[in-house]
């Protein structure tokens, strides 16, 4: 197994977590608000406050980690999985399947309505997949020697 290119993981990382804020920023920001407007009021919380400055560079680091978190997933699945789609969106499970975890919790607890699992559940898969798919193909692990 070749080893990971850390300059590429990186790169990749952040061309993913770019991507997903993005993505975020149009369901979170647009889609959704409306939605995750009022679950916030419901729980006597401030709405705007994703939007304020540190808000905003809080929630673009965690895009990120994410990224970087799915993109070296692909590189370590690659070698075992060959390069390409597959070992990304497997990488994008795995992330996918750690945050619905928790936002399950959250919905038991109810701080998040079933409804709102399930619409944030959807625009996770697609922004996870999206990233892992622009991450794997930045991070293109070139053949060991």
């Amino acid at each position: 197994m070749p080893a990971i290119d850390l300059r590429r993981l990186v790169l990749g990382g952040l061309a993913a977590g770019v991507l997903m804020n993005v993505f975020d920023a149009v369901t979170n920001g647009i889609l959704m608000w409306s939605e995750l407007s009022a679950n916030a009021i419901r729980l006597g919380l401030d709405p705007r406050a994703p939007a304020t400055p540190f808000g905003i560079v809080i929630l673009g680091a965690v895009d990120v980690v994410y990224g970087l978190v799915m993109v070296w997933l692909y590189a370590v699945l690659a070698g075992r999985y060959g390069p390409g789609w597959r070992a990304a969106l497997l990488s994008a499970g795995v992330v996918f399947a750690s945050t619905m975890g928790i936002l399950l919790g959250f919905m038991l607890m109810r701080v998040l309505t079933p409804r709102l699992l399930m619409q944030m559940g959807a625009a996770g898969a697609v922004t996870l997949a999206a990233g892992a798919l622009v991450g794997a193909r930045v991070y293109r692990q070139q053949p060991g020697p």
